[in-house]
C-alpha cells in the first residue's frame, strides 16, 4: 500500500501578528490576545484530506516547535499563512523547511500577496508557490497536478534554478534569452519547455516567448522510407533518428540567431509518420525568451549561442515506457519500435 503524502499547514512562529485569516492584526497594542481557531487552515486541510493526504495543522504563534515537527512529521507540502508586517519572520519558517527537506513543496497564502504580489516570490527563492486571493481552489489544483505525476519532472534541480532565469529575464530588459533544453529521447524535454513557460513566463502576451523545437528540423527522409517500403526495413538499413546527421542543425542555428537579432523566421515542420519535411511550417516571431528543446540542441553546432543550458535526466524505465507509447503514435510498432529503442 502506497504511503500517504503529508501536508503541514501552519501559522508561523512570529510573535507580532494575530493570525486568524480575516482578522490579521498586530498584537503589540492588544491587552488580550484571544487564541482564535485557524479556520482558514482547517478548510485547506479538509481539501488536502479529500485528495488523499494526511494533514496536520499547527499554530506556532501559540506554541510548538516547527523544526521538530518538520523532522518528525516529514511533510511533503508546507502551507504557511503570511502577513506583511511579519513577512521576514514568516519567510524564516519556510526557509527552515527547505533547509531540512529541499524536496518539500512550499506554499504561502495571505494578505501580503495583495500588496507585494510576485515580488515575494522573486525575493524568496525557497518559496515555490504564492496564492493570491482565496486559497481553497488553488491548493486543490496544486495537489491534483503534483499527485497525478508518476515521476517528478525534475529529479534534482538547483534550488534557485527557475528563479534565476526569471530574474535574468526581468533585469536585462533589452536582451533576448535563448534557453536550450536537452536530454535523452522521451526524457520529458517538451514537458519541461511547457512547464518552464508556465513557471517563468507567466504573461502569455505576444512577444514574451517563442518556442523552437528540434524535431521540426529533421531532414526530409520520405524518399528513403518509400524505397525501404516500411519502417522495419528502413531501420534495418542502419537509419536512426537519434543522430545529428539527420537534423538540419545549421538551419536551426540560423533561425535561433535570427530570432535573437529580432528577425521573424519560418521554421520547417516534420511529419514523423511520412518523414516529410515541410519548409513552410510555422512563422516564429522575435520574443524576449526563446525556448528550444531537442536531443541535440546542445550539440557543438548550436550550444555556444545558448544563454541557459539545461539537461533533463529521467530514469531509463520511465523513458522506455514513454518511448513505446510515442512509437505507436508515430506508426512504429513491433520490431520497428524495438529497433528504435
Amino acid at each position: 500500500m502506497t504511503e500517504k503524502k503529508r501536508i503541514l499547514l501552519i501559522y508561523p512562529p512570529s510573535p507580532v501578528m494575530n493570525r486568524e485569516d480575516r482578522c490579521q492584526q498586530p498584537t503589540k497594542d492588544l491587552i488580550v490576545i484571544p487564541p482564535l481557531p485557524p479556520t482558514d487552515l482547517m478548510y485547506l486541510a479538509a481539501i488536502a484530506e479529500r485528495e488523499g493526504l494526511e494533514a496536520k495543522i499547527k499554530d506556532y504563534s501559540q506554541s510548538g516547535n516547527l523544526e521538530q515537527d518538520l523532522r518528525e512529521f516529514k511533510p511533503d507540502y508546507l502551507v504557511v499563512n503570511i502577513a506583511t508586517p511579519s513577512l521576514e519572520h514568516d519567510m524564516d519558517a519556510i526557509r527552515k523547511a527547505k533547509e531540512i527537506n529541499p524536496e518539500i513543496i512550499t506554499i504561502a497564502k495571505g494578505a501580503a500577496f495583495l500588496t507585494l504580489g510576485e515580488k515575494i516570490l522573486a525575493e524568496h527563492e525557497f518559496l515555490d508557490f504564492g496564492i493570491l486571493g482565496e486559497a481553497e481552489e488553488t491548493l486543490k489544483e496544486i495537489l491534483e497536478e503534483d499527485i497525478k505525476q508518476e515521476q517528478p519532472l525534475f529529479l534534482k534541480v538547483a534550488d534557485d534554478f527557475i528563479m534565476n532565469i526569471a530574474r535574468k529575464v526581468v533585469q536585462e530588459k533589452k536582451k533576448t534569452f535563448l534557453i536550450g533544453i536537452t536530454g535523452e529521447s522521451a526524457s520529458g524535454k517538451t514537458v519541461f519547455v511547457d512547464n518552464t513557460i508556465e513557471a517563468v513566463v507567466r504573461d502569455k502576451k505576444e512577444g514574451i516567448y517563442t518556442v523552437i523545437r528540434q524535431d521540426d528540423y529533421y531532414k526530409d527522409t520520405s524518399k528513403e522510407l518509400l524505397e525501404a517500403g516500411s519502417y522495419d526495413a528502413l531501420f534495418k538499413t542502419g537509419f536512426s533518428f537519434d543522430t545529428p546527421d539527420v537534423i538540419d542543425l545549421q538551419l536551426m542555428r540560423k533561425h535561433l540567431l535570427g530570432l535573437k537579432q529580432g528577425e521573424t523566421v519560418v521554421s520547417p515542420k516534420y511529419d514523423f509518420v511520412t518523414c516529410v519535411s515541410d519548409p513552410d511550417g510555422e512563422v516564429k516571431t522575435p520574443a524576449k525568451v526563446v525556448l528550444t528543446e531537442g536531443l541535440y540542441v546542445l550539440n557543438e553546432e548550436v550550444r555556444d549561442i545558448m544563454d541557459v543550458k539545461v539537461y533533463v535526466f529521467t530514469p531509463i524505465d520511465v523513458i522506455k515506457e514513454r518511448w513505446y507509447k510515442r512509437a505507436v503514435s508515430r506508426g512504429k510498432t513491433g520490431e520497428a519500435a524495438d529497433l528504435l529503442f
